[in-house]
């Protein structure tokens, strides 16, 4: 398993959050997710298995809801969306991102003052 989903994303926490942010810009599949996380996460190490275990667990949560997308140029596509539920959690998880911000805006004006 990797570490960014255990331990750096606290078993799927914030991955949850992640996933369902980009998910809110718009419907994707896990492959198009992996793709955009990588290319515009900073450090981000989430891989595939990540991705689709907490996609499973957003849908049994109510989050998301996938959809099977037929294409006749190649393989079909289980497509996400996130629900209602999803867009509430992220407005509550924004709220804790937001005061953990100004808890390390804090750290860090006190280590420089005591450097």
């Amino acid at each position: 398993m990797n570490n960014q989903c255990r331990n750096g994303f606290r078993n799927g926490r914030n991955a949850s959050a992640f996933i369902l942010l980009f998910l809110k810009q718009e419907p994707m599949s896990g492959i198009d997710l992996l793709n955009k996380i990588k290319e515009q996460v900073p450090a981000s190490r989430m891989d595939g298995a990540c991705i689709y275990r907490t996609l499973k667990k957003l849908e049994i949560q109510e989050m998301a809801h996938s959809k099977w997308q037929k294409n006749p140029e190649s393989q079909d596509q289980k497509i996400y969306t996130i629900t209602q539920e999803g867009i509430d959690f992220l407005s509550i998880k924004k709220e804790e991102i937001a005061k953990k911000i100004k808890n390390f805006e804090f750290f860090l004006k006190r280590y420089e003052e005591l450097s």
